[in-house]
C-alpha cells in the first residue's frame, strides 16, 4: 500500500496523528482530566441534545406517566 505523503514529506497518518495528540494534550488540564473548556462544550452539547429532543420527549414522558397512574 503506497502511503500519501504531504508537502513537508511525511506520510499523511504520521500528520494526522502529530495533530491529533496535539490536540488531545490542549484538551486536558495538569490533573490529566478535561479541561473548562472541555467541560463547557460537553455541557452545550448535552443541552443542545435535551433542547432538540425535548418537543418528543416531553409529551412521551406525561403519556407514559398517564398510563401508570
Amino acid at each position: 500500500m503506497l502511503a500519501t505523503i504531504n508537502a513537508r514529506g511525511r506520510a499523511w497518518h504520521s500528520t494526522c496523528r502529530t495533530y491529533a495528540l496535539t490536540m488531545l494534550r490542549g484538551m486536558r488540564d495538569e490533573t490529566g482530566g478535561p479541561n473548562i473548556k472541555t467541560r463547557l462544550v460537553a455541557l452545550l452539547a448535552a443541552v443542545g441534545l435535551l433542547v432538540v429532543t425535548a418537543p418528543v420527549v416531553v409529551p412521551l414522558v406525561r403519556w407514559i406517566a398517564d398510563q401508570i397512574w
